[in-house]
């Protein structure tokens, strides 16, 4: 499966109604969205997406630290 790293310009609410049809279209076609702690929030809630290290799963998404990306 293909790696995908999204990352986020912070303060984009936009981004709350974007980003959960984003993560399922690449899903669909056969790619892992890997998010920033950003875009996570977006996704999952800023509690949800500070919780755990970076490389953690959290909520089915794949969370890691920008200094990471792209991931291996």
């Amino acid at each position: 499966m293909n790696r995908v790293a999204i990352v986020s310009k912070p303060q984009k609410e936009e981004l709350i109604r974007l980003l959960p049809d984003l993560v399922e279209w690449l899903r669909e076609h056969g790619f892992e969205p890997v998010l920033d702690r950003e875009s996570a929030s977006y996704l999952i809630g800023p509690a949800a997406a500070a919780r755990g290290a970076s490389g953690s799963i959290v909520a089915g998404i794949e969370i890691r630290d920008r200094p990471d990306l792209p991931a291996a």
